[in-house]
Parts: C-alpha cells; structure tokens; sequence
C-alpha cells in the first residue's frame, strides 16, 4: 500500500530555446586553477537521458557540453520529472522511487497512474484584471501514454478572449511520460519548454508602422534608419479587440506589475499616452503533479530565459533566496560562525561576486544608476543631482582601460578572492560590511556606492543580497573582531 507520494525535484527551472536538441546535462565543477586556466568554476558534463519519440529511455554518455547549435540556436534545457514514494508491504515500510516492479507488486495499473501539467502567463491578466486575458494550458496523461502532448495556451470563454478561439493557440511547450522498461524502470515526465518567442495582436506590424509615423521620437524607430520590427505571420495570433492591446497603464506609479514596466507601453518617450503593443511572450510557470490512487504529488515547473553564461555562477542564487525564506536567523548563533563551514560559504560568495563583476560592464552600470538617480530627484520634486554625490566620483580613466570602473571593481574583487585578506580587513575594520554591502530593503531607493553597484531587482529598485547573506556578513566580521580581541 502506497502511504505517502511526491515528485523529485520539487522545483525545476526549463530555459527556452530555439534547438530541437535539449541541453546536455552538467554540474558545476572545481574552480580551473591550473597557470594558464581562467582560476574561475567549470563545468563538467554529466550523464543524461535521452527521451525518444516513443517514449523509450537511453543514456547518453561522453556527451560533449555544446550549448548552442548553429543552425537552430540555443539549446533549451529540459527537465524530467520522477515519482517518488512510501509505502508499507507485508508491514515492513519502505520509500524511494516508485518503478515498474513496485506498481505490479501492489496491483497498481500504469492507465492508473495520472500526470497532470498545468501552465501559465499571466502578466496581461496582472495589468488588465480582465478574465479574458488569462493564458493557460493543461495536459493530463496516463503513465502508460509516451507519446509527445503539446501544452497549447489559450483564454478562457470570455466576451473578448486574448487568445482567439480560432487561433492555433500559443505554445508553452510540450510534455512526455517516459517508457517504464528493465533498464529504466521509473516513473518519469519531461518537460520541453517552447522556444522563447514573442506573439502580437494580428494587426501589430501595422500598429507599429502608424506608432513610428506618427511619433518622431519613438523608441522603436530604428537608429540606424533600418527596417522597423516586425513579427512573423506566425506570430500573429492575439485578439487586437482584447482588452490588453487597448490597454493604457493609469496607475500613479505606471508599475502593474513586476518586473517594472514589463510590455506596458507602446512608447515611454512619446508625449502622448498610447496603448499597450498587447504582446505576449511564451514564457510561462504551473504545477506537475502525479496521482495515484488517493495519493498526489506536485512540484513547480517555471519557465525561464537561457543562461547566457552556464559556467558562472550568480552571488545570489535561487537557492540563496529559499534559504532566506526557510532559515534566515541561523547565522545569528555564533556556533555556527565559528564552524569551518561558514568561512568555506563567505569565500564561496566572493568568488560568486567575481564571476558576476567579470559578466557585467560597470561603467555601463554606473551610468545607468547616475540617471536613475536624476529621474529619481526630479520624481521627488528636487533638482536633477540633487542626488548626484550618491553615486561618486568616476576614477581616473587608466591610459591602458577603456574601461575604468569595470577594471578597478574586478581587481578589488580579486584581492577578496583570497579569505586571509578579507578576514584582515575585517578585523581592522569590522565595520565594513555595513558601509560598503546595501543591506536588504534599505530605506533609501536611490543608488549609491554600496555593493552591488548599479544593479537592479526586478521591482526597478537597487538590487541587494538577502537577509541571510547580509547577517551572514556582519555577524561574521563581528565574530572575526571579537576573536581578535579575545586572543590578542
């Protein structure tokens, strides 16, 4: 008898792409230290499994780690998901994957097995909170049926539907339950995610052509005196009669939604207020779940834009943001800071931190945070720089760096690479952690010289680590200083 049921992993991130070839599987690795490696982290391919048409499982070995193909474009990274359990017979318990043997033993049927994959966008829906312009798909499939089931949006019956009923519907991907055999006797789905494009009203090229012809200083007209944008035909599914390609964002701070400003507006620059462009990206995020019998597991599928930089590794990662959320006072037991373990997690931050200044232009980054600032002071009644010393003094351009700002913040960040260095600062300074790192929800929202500079979340406001990071840091540079004085 079956007691209990869940899926593993209980999250999984799928990153569209334009290849028909998933992702080869890989993990990060050691860092390339060897004199002429890069002395940053690695990866290392993994062994996968291949999913067939029908359904059959095969592995797939020695797998050269290629990202992107030439013809088709990025690689998209593709998820399985496997059925996980406990369960009592002959009253002795047991758990792990629920497989091919174990389901016979107990009399279960595959048909009886059923996967449901539920998904959708609803940034539309978040401006407009108009019924019609919710876009969501479903499949529920036996675990007996490998073949491939298309996940295909739609809007629900409404008086102007986004999604028309006539239309081919708006791909969110596709799923498929994977053949039980002797060599690969789980119960497993895959999810493929679509290939990351955006949809339009039907009558968007014209729309855009008018836009451009009617404002000389749109934002989509072409700098180089190009070609305006245009969506393939293909592309061309939404309802213009809908209630989000009308739409006009009268919200007194114009952000509906997160990320600020997301497809809101056909023009920022113009003077006049016009009406959404009403698209539509294929991005999506729902539930997987798998019954059997009274038991039912689910997990979170969110759809996601490549990684452009698979060997680099963010200072703040989703698994940063769940720690925050499960156990973010643990720092503040000095048992734990004395432990080796958290001198091993504070370098592995500053070598995240690396890895992100050396993706990231911050010359760019300063600027665009100087402006930010401008719009800011001139938002809240002041002059212009009036907040202008936030920011600071640019340095120096280096007869060598074309690049200034970029080329200082990655030698500094260099020098943290090393634990001895940043445990001596520390000491001597144990106050550094809280001028120079923005703590979480700072109170000022404009930028300044606190780390991380000129970056942004995605709620338009600076970007900062989490609270579990930042008392990790603090309580950390206490405990070094109070060591210090302990022994000293």
């Amino acid at each position: 008898m079956i007691t209990d049921l869940w899926l593993e992993p209980p999250l999984a991130i799928a990153r569209v792409g334009g290849s028909d070839n998933p992702c080869p599987n890989y993990s990060w690795s050691a860092n390339d230290v060897y004199p002429t490696g890069t002395a940053k982290t690695t990866v290392e391919p993994r062994e996968a499994l291949h999913l067939g048409p029908d359904g059959r499982v095969t592995p797939k070995k020695d797998e050269p780690l290629q990202f992107k193909d030439e013809e088709q474009g990025l690689r998209p990274v593709c998820p399985f998901f496997e059925l996980h359990g406990r369960w009592v017979i002959d009253g002795k318990e047991d758990c792990g994957p629920i497989r091919a043997a174990l389901l016979r033993k107990l009399g279960i049927d595959l048909s009886s097995v059923i996967w449901t994959v539920r998904v959708a966008n609803l940034k539309p829906f978040f401006y407009t909170r108009q019924r019609g312009d919710r876009i969501a798909a479903d499949v529920v499939v036996a675990a007996d049926d490998t073949t491939v089931h298309s996940l295909v949006g739609r809007s629900p019956d409404a008086p102007h539907p986004l999604v028309l009923p006539d239309s081919q519907g708006l791909p969110f991907g596709r799923v498929q339950v994977a053949a039980m055999s002797d060599d690969f006797p789980e119960c497993r789905l895959r999810f493929t995610p679509p290939k990351g494009l955006v949809y339009g009203p039907r009558d968007f090229n014209e729309r855009l052509a008018k836009i451009i012809e009617g404002h000389g200083d749109s934002m989509w007209k072409p700098l180089d005196g190009g070609p305006p944008l245009r969506l393939d035909a293909r592309q061309l599914i939404l309802n213009p009669d809908a209630e989000w390609p009308k739409f006009i964002d009268k919200s007194e701070d114009g952000f509906a939604t997160n990320p600020a400003g997301l497809f809101a507006a056909d023009d920022s620059n113009a003077p006049t207020v016009l009406p959404s462009l009403g698209l539509v990206d294929d991005i999506s995020d729902g539930i997987v779940s798998c019954q059997c019998g009274q038991h039912k597991a689910s997990a979170r599928i969110v759809v996601a834009p490549p990684r452009f930089a698979p060997d680099r590794r963010p200072f703040v990662s989703i698994a940063d943001g769940l720690t925050d959320r499960v156990r973010p006072d643990d720092v503040r037991d000095l048992k734990f800071l004395a432990e080796d373990a958290t001198s091993r997690e504070i370098a592995d931050f500053f070598e995240r931190v690396l890895e992100t200044v050396e993706l990231i232009n911050v010359d760019v980054l300063f600027a665009v945070a100087a402006e930010k600032n401008r719009n800011h002071a001139r938002n809240t009644g002041l002059h212009p720089e009036a907040l202008s010393d936030k920011m600071g003094s640019p340095p120096i351009a280096m007869k060598t760096s074309s690049l200034p700002i970029t080329e200082r913040a990655r030698q500094r960040h260099r020098r943290l690479l090393s634990l001895e260095i940043l445990e001596d600062r520390l000491r001597e300074d144990p106050l550094l952690i809280e001028r120079m790192v923005r703590p979480p929800l700072a109170p000022e929202d404009y930028h300044d010289l606190r780390m991380p500079i000129g970056m942004q979340g995605l709620d338009g406001q600076p970007l900062h680590v989490t609270t579990r990071q930042y008392n990790l840091l603090v309580h950390w540079a206490r405990f070094l200083r109070a060591r210090t004085r302990d022994t000293g």
